[in-house]
């Protein structure tokens, strides 16, 4: 899969807006309010798309798409389970905003104390340089494989690593909720474009049906993933909305 004239206009033109996001909101940032809350100015429209973008990574579809490759359409639980999280997700998002607090770990101190927020802040640490590498390592492996091989997996980790940490650093949250507004909405609507192409390539559900073995179809498979994995993935989510720091 090579990328057309068309594709390598669209792909830089994105980049292109990242870095440009990154610019203007370094332009509007005059203090630490504005830079690391925006001065709480965000409308309903960018607070909506700032918790969606929070709520989904570029790691997720590369992740399930292994996973499926690997236990068949069962394994679409590891995101389905959000269907169930989800409710809890928009419902604790307003109160966040309320509590006039900037990262999880000041809520930890002031529930549990310095101490605890002290350990907390570790695990945060642990916690985004895996999350991070995991995002950098999936997406450079498709841009790797669509780019023709030509450009190695490292180099492309490097680039889109200082992309996003040019932005976000320059621009502080306001570039960081601009970018996943534009984020959010490429994401849904990418997401409905890539269906009927994907179809039209393996043939719909009957070529599909040809070429893969029945029991990839199950939405349950007693080895790997069961009703009781199914319901420990479930609250395993909606625990990871209260404790994960990038909320």
């Amino acid at each position: 899969m090579i990328l057309a004239p068309l594709d390598w206009v669209i792909v830089v033109t994105y980049l292109v807006s990242l870095v440009a996001m990154g610019i203007i909101a370094s332009r509007r940032v005059k203090d630490t309010k504005n830079y690391f809350l925006g001065k709480r100015h965000f409308g309903k429209l960018i607070m909506i798309a700032q918790t969606f973008g929070v709520g989904t990574h570029a790691e997720m579809p590369v992740s399930l798409s292994g996973a499926v490759y690997s236990f068949g359409m069962s394994a679409i639980w590891y995101q389905w389970k959000n269907l169930f999280a989800t409710p809890f997700y928009w419902i604790m998002a307003p109160i966040f905003r309320r509590v006039r607090r900037t990262t999880t770990a000041e809520m930890i101190e002031d529930r549990y104390g310095a101490g605890m927020s002290g350990l907390y802040t570790l695990f945060a640490f642990a916690f985004f340089i895996i999350g991070m590498a995991s995002m950098l390592k999936g997406a450079a492996k498709v841009l790797h494989q669509m780019l023709g091989a030509n450009i190695g997996t490292n180099t492309l980790v490097l680039v889109l690593a200082v992309i996003f940490v040019f932005y976000s650093v320059v621009g502080g949250l306001l570039a960081s909720a601009w970018s996943n507004f534009l984020q959010g909405f490429l994401l849904i609507f990418l997401s409905f474009m890539l269906l009927p192409l994907g179809w039209g390539a393996v043939g719909g559900l009957a070529g599909m049906k040809q070429t893969l073995p029945l029991h990839n179809f199950s939405l349950a498979t007693p080895k790997e993933v069961g009703p009781w994995f199914i319901v420990m993935l479930t609250i395993n989510g909606i625990v990871g909305i209260m404790a994960q720091p990038h909320g």
